[in-house]
């Protein structure tokens, strides 16, 4: 059985966000659009309720969209860590030029806490997430 079939999809502004299969959290963006600090509220209160405050793994999708990480967004999630919050990886799957530039300045300037990378394929993501919680 496929868990993504079942699991429930929280539809935010400019994203959805579902479970992709146990602890592995699918932020999928939907819009062209600045992910700012009210968007990272709500995309966090959905992954809170996914969640259920276990441990987890984020894969953000860009989706073929343009998202613009707002400052403060970027401060939110930079400091996101296992210890407090059970992120125990992040993910951001990427399209385009302008994707790579927003994940590679999330990652090289905002500097969090897990472990984060960038990927070209879903399937490449989501073995490197399932690593990532199997090490917990």
């Amino acid at each position: 059985m496929n868990p993504s079939l079942h699991s429930p999809t929280i539809c935010t502004r400019i994203a959805d966000i579902r479970l992709e299969a146990e602890g592995l959290v699918l932020i999928t963006f939907t819009q062209d659009a600045e992910l700012d600090e009210a968007c990272a509220i709500e995309i966090l209160s959905a992954i809170l309720t996914l969640t259920l405050g276990k441990p987890h793994c984020l894969l953000y999708d860009f989706n073929q969209k343009s998202v613009l990480l707002s400052n403060i967004a970027k401060r939110l999630a930079s400091r996101r860590g296992p210890d407090e919050s059970k992120l125990m990886g992040r993910a951001f799957l990427t399209y385009t030029l302008q994707n790579d530039l927003e994940a590679g300045h999330f990652i090289h300037h905002a500097k969090p806490v897990c472990e984060t990378q960038i990927f070209r394929t879903h399937s490449a993501a989501v073995d490197w997430l399932k690593t990532r919680l199997l090490s917990r």
